[in-house]
């Protein structure tokens, strides 16, 4: 039987739970309009053609005049031809800022960011291998007690 203070903190986190998912909910939603340069939502709806836009993806083919970037935006596929070479290779993440040209091209690259695919999959084993020991650690010096709710020192 749940005792008064516990059915008070099952509610409070419930609150705090529902509070923490719409307003992530609302941060996905809305990043886009607060940016300093246009992204994929500007691109779709109105095609600003010659302003610096922001754009990302991962690189999928290299060719003589650069290189083409995919990036799944609301369910839509949305492939960009970057000029210029590319400082990293085939399957790397790409963040850049460039000029938008005609035909989801973007041409005169003022800033680019790679990440490495294996950087990228060294990093999330890392914090995968850190949460696990934090997870022991934590556990080795505090259970949970179910009658209460609440963790207890061992």
């Amino acid at each position: 039987m749940i005792v008064g203070s516990q059915l008070e903190k099952i509610i409070l986190i419930c609150i705090l739970g529902t509070i923490l998912v719409s307003l992530s909910h609302y941060y996905a939603l809305e990043a886009d309009q607060h940016t300093q340069y246009p992204s994929y939502r500007a691109i779709l709806d109105n095609y600003p053609l010659g302003d610096v836009v922001y754009v990302q993806g991962s690189v999928t083919e290299i060719d003589s005049e650069g290189y083409f970037i995919i990036e799944k935006y609301h369910s839509q596929n949305i492939i960009m031809h970057v000029s210029g070479e590319l400082p990293g290779e085939l399957g790397d993440e790409v963040s850049l800022l460039g000029v938008l040209k005609p035909s989801y091209h973007v041409g005169d690259v003022k800033r680019i960011h790679v990440i490495s695919y294996r950087k990228y999959d060294f990093s999330l084993i890392r914090s995968l291998a850190a949460i696990i020991f934090l997870v022991i650690f934590f556990f080795n010096y505090w259970k949970f007690d179910f009658k209460r709710f609440v963790f207890r020192r061992r």
